[in-house]
């Protein structure tokens, strides 16, 4: 998942987040004390800056294991994650809804395959990106997801969109080709071993990224957040696991497992079950704006441990394509955007909606 769209990963306005309606948390909002007000957005200000953190310490688990260690394992690293999701998630939903989640499940199975295979890749290119490039261009680069859900979103949800918001696109554009300019000059700063095989890497994944988010809301507008998490664990191990034993069994085999190299691979998926796990809570006590300004801070996080641990030399170039990228994203997230009443019904879920 992405965090400059992962306003559209678990949808904000499926009820399945919460078992109350988002409007009444705004009413509750307003009747709270001055006292439980700021004890409310500080505890959303708190788990947004959380969700930040976990967003660098990813990439920064990931850069450390390739930079450090020499080890590119990228389907290993998602495997766990995707079976820990399974192994929480799934006993939950059969212990909340029963078997007749599996009812449902049964009209649904092959949108969550699909899920599970768009997720798998795109973390598959995402972490294998570290391989060749920087860990500051993998953080910048995955801004590509903005324009792939824009689109997906204004064909299948009908969002409309204003001018603002695709000047700002054209800004977080304009910082991925300057970029994507700098890595292919690779003049020694910031770039890795081969930026450009890591640049169209970090493409592909976040275009896997877009797709895999907006899949992922279209369903939770149906379906509890749990119970798609747990879906999504249990097809993402079981593909995981596939393109595990055909691309990486000689890999992990080579691999010294020491304890710093089960370090990275535990910070890693620890991090990224927090994001995937804490994301909806966040939405449910506040919207997809304030969590999407709140994530812009991993950017800030990042460029911070690219200069003070990882020692990279930042350029003025490099500067203004951060600051283009950021100013773009904050734009695009200051004004709302207008979902349309007319959401396309994908085969599957016109018998779902029939039902629920």
């Amino acid at each position: 998942m992405d965090q400059n769209t992962a306003e559209s990963v678990l949808g904000v306005k499926n009820d399945g987040i919460s078992e109350q309606p988002q409007d009444s948390h705004q009413d509750s909002f307003k009747n709270k004390s001055t006292k439980e007000k700021v004890i409310y957005m500080i505890k959303a200000i708190v788990i947004g800056q959380v969700l930040s953190l976990c967003i660098a310490g990813t990439s920064t688990m990931t850069n450390s294991l390739t930079t450090n260690l020499g080890i590119s394992i990228p389907t290993t690293q998602s495997f766990f994650l995707y079976v820990l999701l399974m192994v929480v998630y799934v006993p939950y939903t059969y212990f909340k809804y029963g078997l007749v989640s599996l009812k449902y499940f049964k009209k649904i199975w092959y949108w969550y395959i699909l899920l599970g295979f768009v997720d798998v890749e795109g973390n598959y290119f995402v972490v294998k990106a570290y391989n060749y490039t920087s860990l500051l261009s993998c953080a910048l680069l995955d801004v590509w997801t903005l324009p792939c859900v824009v689109l997906l979103t204004f064909v299948l949800f009908r969002v409309k969109y204003k001018l603002g918001q695709y000047t700002a696109i054209a800004f977080c554009l304009a910082g991925l080709g300057t970029l994507i300019y700098l890595d292919n000059k690779d003049d020694g700063n910031v770039a890795g071993p081969n930026p450009v095989k890591g640049d169209i890497f970090m493409i592909i994944g976040a275009t896997f990224y877009a797709l895999s988010n907006i899949l992922l809301e279209y369903i939770v507008r149906q379906r509890p957040v749990y119970e798609t998490l747990g879906y999504l664990g249990v097809f993402g191990t079981i593909i995981n696991g596939i393109q595990l034993v055909s691309l990486e069994l000689n890999e992990i085999r080579s691999v010294s497992w020491t304890a710093q190299a089960v370090g990275y691979n535990a910070g890693f998926v620890i991090f990224m079950f927090l994001f995937y796990s804490l994301t909806p809570y966040l939405f449910r006590i506040t919207s997809a704006t304030f969590f999407n300004l709140s994530i812009l801070t991993s950017d800030v996080y990042i460029l911070v441990i690219s200069i003070f641990v990882f020692e990279n030399k930042v350029s003025a170039l490099y500067s203004i394509a951060f600051v283009l990228v950021v100013f773009g994203l904050l734009i695009f997230n200051i004004s709302p955007t207008l979902a349309g009443k007319n959401i396309v019904k994908l085969p599957g879920f016109r018998r779902l909606e029939n039902e629920v």
